[in-house]
């Protein structure tokens, strides 16, 4: 069985590209059509071992960088430095 729960498959030119690009741990595919999707998808269910990588590969990143305490930090970084410029 597998679960495509931590890849994500998105389509280019979307905001969560950014983060699939900076974590390695998922696939965007161009087109924005069905048949993309569906051939993206088969090459991807097809190769185990790349299933496993970016699970791996998007867990860390998830846990590393996109996790709420270091988004919790970056927030109040910012609001320290507009309190500072008033």
């Amino acid at each position: 069985m597998i679960c495509l729960t931590y890849l994500p498959i998105k389509q280019h030119f979307n905001n969560r590209t950014q983060v699939i690009n900076k974590s390695k741990g998922g696939i965007i595919y161009e087109n924005n059509t069905a048949e993309e999707l569906a051939v993206t998808l088969k090459k991807l269910l097809n190769n185990e071992n790349k299933i496993q990588e970016l699970s791996v590969t998007g867990r860390k990143a998830v846990e590393k960088e996109f996790n709420i305490y270091t988004k919790t930090d970056h927030l109040i970084n910012i609001y320290k430095q507009l309190m500072e410029k008033n």
